[in-house]
This record gives structure tokens, sequence and C-alpha cells, in this order.
């Protein structure tokens, strides 16, 4: 009897420890499944964070390299505007030739172009009475008088004569035309001494500054 009872208890104890060892089992590898999916979790969202994290530092470099480019342009922007505005002093002597003060306007940044400069002079310093009485001695034209007359009389209605000629299509530019007329102005020479250039002038700017 006794034998019987004491493996009764034997079977029953490693039947409690087998089920206490299932139960921890299964608690263990629960909590461990818990736990991973936990930090699996949690890797996710490092990842997501780091992503995150490295699109923004793009955006703030490319942001950057945005104002960086402004700031670049604004410095060139500033630096053309300052040479436009630069103010360059020359002294245009009446000893020196039309190529000589073209030479002087272009190695200074006034205005590039020296054959336009040397057209301007040729028209400011044309002395229109002098020549008339030369066309009139040689028989070219009857009267230099009556000839610098009409002249001057169309200096002084210099837009109606344009409009004139423009109507009737022998002008197709006016204001080009017009600008013809100002050189033309026997009043327009070339007055010699300290001149104050803008650089990069524009050709009419340079002629008022020639003749002031």
């Amino acid at each position: 009897m006794k034998k019987n009872i004491f493996k009764q208890s034997y079977f029953l104890g490693m039947s409690m420890g087998i089920c206490i060892s299932i139960l921890i089992g299964i608690i263990f590898f629960s909590f461990n499944k818990n736990t991973s999916k936990e930090r699996l979790g949690l890797i996710n969202e490092n990842v997501s964070l780091k992503s995150q994290l490295i699109e923004k530092d793009t955006k703030i470099e490319e942001l950057n390299r945005s104002i960086n480019d402004l700031k670049t342009k604004n410095t060139a922007k500033n630096e053309i505007e300052k040479t436009d505005n630069e103010k360059v002093v020359l002294d245009i002597r009446q000893d020196m030739s039309n190529s000589q003060i073209a030479d002087l306007l272009v190695e200074n940044g006034i205005y590039a172009h020296k054959n336009d400069i040397l057209f301007i002079m040729e028209i400011l310093n044309f002395d229109r009475y002098r020549y008339s009485e030369v066309l009139e001695k040689y028989g070219y034209i009857s009267s230099s008088y009556e000839l610098n007359k009409a002249l001057k009389q169309i200096e002084n209605s210099q837009y109606g004569v344009t409009d004139a000629l423009y109507s009737n299509n022998l002008v197709k530019d006016k204001n080009s035309f017009m600008k013809l007329l100002y050189l033309f102005d026997i009043n327009n020479k070339i007055k010699y001494g300290q001149k104050k250039f803008n650089k990069n002038s524009s050709l009419r700017e340079v002629c008022d500054i020639l003749i002031s």
C-alpha cells in the first residue's frame, strides 16, 4: 500500500514538474516573442527617424545652396551695378586726335566700340559753315547762306520735319532720325577739358558729356 502511494506521489511530482517546466517554457517564449516584437518595432522607428533626419538634412543643404546661389547672384549684380555707376574723370584735350580720344574712352571702360565714337566725333566736329562756303566756292551749291539758313530751320523744327518725313515713308525710324538731327546741330560741338563719364555709358551719354 505504502509502495503504491509512493509511486503515485512520484508520478504526481514528475507530472507537476513537467507541467511547471512547460508553463515556464510557454511564459519564456511568449515573453521573448513580445520582446522581439517590441525590439523590431523600436528598430523600425529608429530607421524611420534616421530617414527623416537624413531627408531633413538634405533639404537644409539644398536650402543653404539656394541661399548661397542667391547671395552669389546678388553680389555679382551689385558688382555690375557698382561698375556701371562708377565714374571716371578724363582729360579731353584739344590737341588730341579723334582716334586718341576714342582710345581713351574705350581703354577706361566708358564705351566699348571705338568706331561708333569716331563716327560721332566726325559728326560733332563737322564745320557746316566752312564746308558750305567751300561747296559754294567750287560751284556745288549756289548759296551757302541760304543752305545754312534752311538747315538751321530744320534744326529748329526737328519734330515737325521728322513727322513729315515719317508720314511720307521717307523715314522708317523717327527716333534714329531725331538723334541724327541732334548730332548735326551746329551748336553741338565737342567741348574740351575735364569730363566725368560713367563706365559702360551709352553712345548718347558719351555724346552728351562730350558736348557739355
